[in-house]
């Protein structure tokens, strides 16, 4: 059994998914504005709005250090993305 979320929240994140893709080679693992590797995990929690919410994490040293979380609305906008590529992600998603 899977979750839900709304049509833009999922497109939003398919989106991101590609971007990360083309930059670093995998769905889920970006490079910041600041150089350091990053990648985000979604949660399997529903919603009321249709939005998805995450964890994001960078890498130091080959270990994964949590840096906060993120939120994709129900519409489809970013509205949380804790690092620094914040702006790049909102830009994409926008």
């Amino acid at each position: 059994m899977g979750y839900s979320c709304s049509a833009a929240a999922h497109e939003t994140l398919r989106t991101l998914d590609v971007v990360c893709l083309s930059q670093t080679g995998t769905s889920n693992s970006y490079i910041g504005r600041d150089g350091h590797e990053y990648f985000y995990e979604t949660s399997r929690v529903e919603h009321a709005d249709g939005a998805i919410t995450g964890s994001v994490f960078q890498m130091i040293e080959g270990f994964a250090h949590s840096s906060g979380n993120f939120r994709i609305a129900g519409d489809g906008k970013v509205t949380r993305w804790p690092t620094a590529f914040q702006r790049d992600l909102v830009q994409v998603a926008a």
